[in-house]
């Protein structure tokens, strides 16, 4: 039996499934959401059927995804969620502890952590931030 390619536009999987032939152009449910999946037209439509000696991986009729890369990328962005709570903790613990200080009074340490400026550093910042804001800043124009 020929195998066919599926693609469900409301998910974006795409899947193979084996079909008789004059049932290949009607839509089949996607594996993934319950959606109906439209058939691809592709260069080759059917499955080798040859057995293959030895072990061999399970075969889902999902070629679209890639769990392995998938979990990887969850626990890459886990870890740096992570570290941006932990840095805004921080700094609300600072402006807890530091009334009448704003977000604007807090300067990134070389070690990651973060320290209240002084009232001196502070006008500093200013300074800079407002010379740099009239020479054009980033890709800006300067001010008249």
């Amino acid at each position: 039996m020929p195998l066919y390619q599926y693609q469900c536009y409301a998910c974006g999987l795409q899947f193979e499934a084996i079909a008789v032939a004059n049932e290949a152009r009607k839509s089949k449910k996607c594996t993934s959401c319950g959606e109906l999946a439209k058939r691809r037209v592709t260069s080759t439509s059917f499955a080798f059927t040859k057995q293959v000696k030895g072990p061999t991986p399970t075969n889902t009729g999902v070629s679209a995804i890639d769990h392995d890369f998938d979990r990887v990328i969850a626990e890459d962005a886990k870890e740096k969620w992570g570290l941006i709570v932990q840095r805004q903790n921080r700094k609300r613990e600072l402006l807890a502890n530091n009334p009448g200080v704003t977000g604007h009074d807090l300067q990134k340490t070389a070690e990651g952590d973060y320290r209240v400026m002084s009232k001196k550093e502070r006008h500093h910042v200013e300074v800079q931030r407002e010379t740099f804001k009239d020479l054009g800043g980033v890709g800006g124009k300067p001010q008249e």
